[in-house]
């Protein structure tokens, strides 16, 4: 975890919340899926099993992406200039571990309810997820944190 620095306060310019992406992702899919009703083709019981690993997963980890933000005394809201450059927990292993779960959340949906729509919605909604927010908030981190923050871009993998 980086130390603190003072000025670029502010908001970011990052407009769209990240869940906010994802939700019409599987409001489109539920749309489709009642036009054209599919199914996943995997066995009840592994669908189901994988599914609720997917969509518990983001309840496990979140404790400790949460911990490590209150401990660089800094928000994860991505409209806002973060105070401290978070680099420990899942912070780790991905830049982007709170995206992932986020992403992951919305398959174990899918295969949960066994729509396999979903799959091909969030194609496009990790794409605009790319554009809108990872690829700025990237800019804004570089530029409020500078050599750490390109450290740490060199150490750890965007996604997973």
């Amino acid at each position: 975890m980086s130390e603190q620095h003072d000025g670029n306060e502010g908001h970011s310019g990052i407009r769209v919340i990240p869940p906010f992406i994802l939700v019409p992702a599987l409001l489109i899919a539920l749309v489709l899926d009642w036009i054209w009703p599919s199914r996943v083709g995997l066995p009840d019981a592994l669908r189901w099993l994988i599914g609720f690993c997917l969509l518990v997963s983001p309840f496990l980890f979140l404790p400790s992406i949460v911990a490590a933000f209150r401990r660089a005394q800094t928000g994860f809201d991505v409209r806002q200039v973060p105070q401290s450059l978070v680099t420990e927990g899942l912070y780790r292993y991905s830049r982007n571990p709170i995206y992932v779960l986020l992403i992951a959340f919305t398959a174990g949906v899918g295969l949960i309810i066994n729509n396999p729509w979903i799959f091909l919605t969030l194609v496009p909604a990790i794409a605009f997820l790319h554009v809108a927010v990872v690829l700025p908030e990237e800019a804004v981190l570089e530029n409020r944190f500078g050599q750490d923050y390109l450290d740490y871009k060199r150490r750890v993998r965007r996604w997973i």
